[in-house]
């Protein structure tokens, strides 16, 4: 039940409403990580963090052809968040590192050097709606530009859930995830964000975790 009368988001992504519940295989190798409660900060102390926006534990698990990726935070999501003065989205997000390449470029900066995932699912609020995409950054290793998909998901109160199809990231027998959120003061595509919060903080979270 959400606290002090805050509508709190909750729904299915699709009508079939695929659940991390039901679907989970009790054999399905799930890889989690937790993170402290409390942790997520920007540099301007002026600018409040919401606990929705603090990552307690982050998981990814692959059941049949699907990834479900999941992220749990300190406080329910809203259904309709408030976007302080200035902030234009926020997002919950999942990084995907498939191999050794480092694409440079959308959603960040042309310019940026730090985020080499080659996919990235991006759940976003944007003052009006939620929409979820896998941004497939590969094509921006040869000059080309990021493809864009709608992936299905889920806000259940505090947890945040996205579904991708292994095919869409090539399948890959190990990945890396790194979740996180951020607050952008632009649309994507700029260095104009702050990230309050990531799990795991430092590295990856691979999966899977006990390879045969």
């Amino acid at each position: 039940m959400a606290a002090m009368g805050i509508a709190v988001a909750s729904w299915k992504a699709s009508p079939q409403g695929l659940s991390t519940r039901s679907t989970a295989s009790p054999v399905a190798s799930t890889c989690e990580i937790a993170d402290p409660i409390g942790d997520a900060e920007v540099r301007d102390q002026a600018f409040e963090v919401q606990p929705y926006q603090d990552i307690v534990r982050t998981s990814v698990v692959r059941v049949a052809d699907r990834f479900l990726l999941e992220m749990d935070l300190a406080a329910p999501v809203p259904s309709s968040p408030v976007l302080e003065r200035g902030v234009h989205l926020l997002d919950w997000t999942f990084r995907f590192n498939t191999d050794a390449s480092t694409p440079k470029g959308f959603p960040w900066s042309a310019g940026d050097h730090i985020h080499g995932a080659e996919y990235a699912v991006f759940i976003l609020w944007d003052g009006a709606s939620f929409s979820a995409s896998l941004i497939d950054r590969t094509p921006l290793l040869t000059g080309g530009q990021a493809i864009i998909k709608p992936v299905d998901f889920e806000i259940n109160g505090s947890e945040v859930v996205a579904f991708v199809d292994v095919a869409e990231i090539g399948d890959p027998p190990t990945v890396g995830v790194r979740a996180t959120t951020d607050i952008w003061f632009t649309g994507l595509g700029t260095d104009a964000f702050f990230q309050p919060d990531a799990a795991p903080d430092v590295g990856l979270l691979t999966w899977p975790c006990n390879p045969e």
